[in-house]
């Protein structure tokens, strides 16, 4: 006879393809008329920007623009200058082609960028970067949990299941300006930096609306003749609804992440101040999880027949935990053999973050810091430095595994020292899910086996167990009722705890 196991189905959240490519960024270009001739080349920062991202038919297009600034002073090598390039870039990756419910995470490190001024208007530049494509599939997986065969023994074990019920990614744009309240006019945008944070949420039936908060960085230079630098920090609040699906959840969790953005100037006509503009496309990753227990056939055997099962090892999602944090940490680093009377703009990139599980979630990484100085002859100089960051996420935890990090430096202040060195104070917004997983061993198929030696059955025998053994593999062993077992011995556990003669009827 063939035995038929019964199944429930439970959601999880499987990531079914990941991929890296590199893209190279080559350009060869001349500076235009209304830039100064290059003196020394300070700075060349990548920055890449992702427009889309479409999937069909097992292809992932992703499509960005590759920019590079570059950060360079004039003749005397006192004066800040900027200029910027674009390349647009589109790539295709290889995604199963059976995706349903998903999340496509994009992931984009440069890796490296070098400039090389071929003459004072005329450059060269040759760098890289690396594209990291995640899909993340709502799935669903057979839970074997009974069959109606009477002769078949089943040991059942309860897990604890957490399954993703809300599981989307919405793309958004946001489109606001601030009137330029400083006392010092904006000749040229130097560097910008677009922050976003999520300050609240409500979901009501299949409408979830998020608040958030945008926050531009920019460097400008105040005065085209000097290069005379300055610093602007405005903020943009902004509201967005989005549908979901209507499902209750225990955990709820929205990841938020700037794809691309823009910031330009515009002037005012009833005012001397210009406006600064933002305009950027975020993505929203919304995850929302219910808490159940499934029950799952461990292990099984026939009365009448010798049997061979199946075992499929399968893991599942027991709890899951959204975390949000913010952390400070600070270190000194040395500023080489110039003496430095003035820091004029610090750059930061993305801080690079990996966890580690033992008791506690550790987080460490590094933050690459571009700390434009000037000396005491007043020239200009460009010093790179990192600064490490280790940090107890969550204390005394039993969580193993982290999804939908996103982490970014919120503020960064600094002092200058008395040993030529420079204090650098940062703090760095952490949001993630944290994940407890776990393995399980389950029977998914069940059939009869012909046996060389007919098996002796006898009407009642006496065994002689130890201390330790376990009932339901001694009943196994004699293919005898498990419960049968423990009635006529009245035992109630499966683990024996003293030497015992059992009867095995």
């Amino acid at each position: 006879m063939d035995y038929k196991l019964q199944e429930n189905q439970v959601f999880t959240a499987e990531v079914t393809a990941d991929n890296v490519t590199q893209q190279s960024v080559d350009m060869d270009f001349t500076l235009p008329d209304y830039c100064a001739d290059i003196e020394k080349i300070l700075k060349c920062i990548l920055n890449v920007r992702i427009f889309s991202k479409n999937s069909s038919a097992g292809v992932l297009r992703v499509d960005g623009e590759s920019k590079v600034t570059l950060l360079y002073t004039d003749k005397g090598r006192k004066a800040l200058r900027c200029f910027e390039q674009c390349s647009p870039f589109s790539v295709n990756l290889n995604i199963p082609e059976d995706a349903g419910d998903s999340i496509v995470d994009v992931v984009v490190k440069p890796e490296y960028i070098n400039c090389r001024a071929l003459t004072p208007r005329r450059l060269s530049v040759h760098g890289a970067f690396s594209l990291r494509s995640r899909l993340t599939e709502r799935k669903l997986l057979p839970l074997y949990c009974d069959c109606d065969a009477s002769d078949l023994q089943i040991k059942r074990e309860e897990t604890a299941v957490c399954e993703p019920c809300i599981f989307s990614q919405d793309r958004f744009s946001v489109s606001e300006a601030a009137t330029f309240n400083m006392k010092t006019k904006v000749e040229t945008i130097a560097d910008t930096h677009l922050s976003a944070t999520l300050t609240d949420y409500s979901l009501s039936s299949d409408r979830l609306t998020i608040k958030g908060e945008l926050t531009l960085r920019m460097l400008y230079i105040t005065d085209a003749s000097t290069g005379e630098v300055d610093r602007y920090v405005c903020a943009f609040p902004f509201t967005e609804t989005l549908r979901v699906n209507n499902e209750e959840c225990d955990v709820f969790h929205i990841n938020l992440s700037i794809m691309s953005y823009d910031v330009t100037l515009r002037s005012e006509a009833l005012s001397d101040n210009p406006a600064v503009c933002v305009e950027a496309t975020l993505s929203a990753d919304t995850f929302g999880f219910r808490r159940k227990s499934g029950e799952y056939i461990a292990d099984a055997y026939s009365l009448s027949c010798a049997t061979e099962p199946r075992f499929d090892k399968m893991g599942i999602t027991t709890d899951v935990l959204s975390h949000t944090a913010e952390f400070s940490q600070k270190q000194t680093l040395m500023l080489g053999d110039r003496n430095i009377v003035k820091i004029a703009h610090i750059l930061w990139s993305t801080p690079e973050l990996r966890a580690e599980f033992e008791s506690d979630v550790k987080l460490s990484g590094k933050v690459d810091v571009c700390i434009l100085a000037v000396d005491e002859e007043g020239e200009l100089l460009c010093i790179d430095r990192q600064v490490d960051i280790s940090q107890v996420l969550v204390p005394e935890s039993d969580f193993t595994h982290m999804a939908a990090m996103s982490a970014d430096l919120s503020n960064l202040s600094y002092r200058i020292g008395d040993n030529n060195d420079i204090e650098l104070g940062i703090k760095i917004n952490i949001s993630a899910l944290l994940l407890r997983k776990n393995t399980i061993s389950q029977i998914s198929d069940i059939a009869p086996v012909a046996e060389e030696t007919p098996f002796n059955r006898k009407p009642l025998t006496l065994y002689f167990a130890s201390a330790g053994e376990n009932v339901w593999e001694i009943s196994k062993g004699y293919r005898a009722s498990y419960n049968s077992v423990l009635e006529e011995n009245n035992l109630s556990q499966q683990i024996l705890s003293a030497d015992t003669m059992l009867m095995i009827v």
